[in-house]
């Protein structure tokens, strides 16, 4: 099962490289509060997926349209190294993100 997860990692970082649509993530290290930034709203609906380093999905929340700028909470979670997954029609990106206190 490690495998198969370090794969799925693996997979998600090369398509974030070379798939990178221009958001940026920041402050980079958070601690409760990390702020997406878009060149242009998206408005489809979609979603933001936050995976810890294992590939497993620990936050998520839905959109029906992403602003320029939006706040995903980070509270509660571990500190520690996550990728944060921004989808919707047409659009996809991810970002490394840590977590400090």
């Amino acid at each position: 099962m490690m495998k198969l997860n370090t794969l799925f990692l693996a997979l998600f970082i090369v398509l974030a490289v070379s798939h990178d649509l221009g958001f940026q993530v920041y402050p980079v290290p958070a601690q409760d509060l990390l702020y997406i930034q878009l060149g242009q709203p998206l408005d489809a609906a979609g979603r933001i997926v936050l995976y810890d380093i294992s590939g497993k999905a620990v936050r998520s929340m839905a959109f029906g349209r992403l602003d320029l700028l939006t706040a995903f909470s980070l509270d509660g979670l571990a500190d520690g190294s996550y990728f944060l997954e921004v989808r919707a029609d047409g659009f996809w990106g991810m970002k490394k993100v840590m977590k400090l206190r």
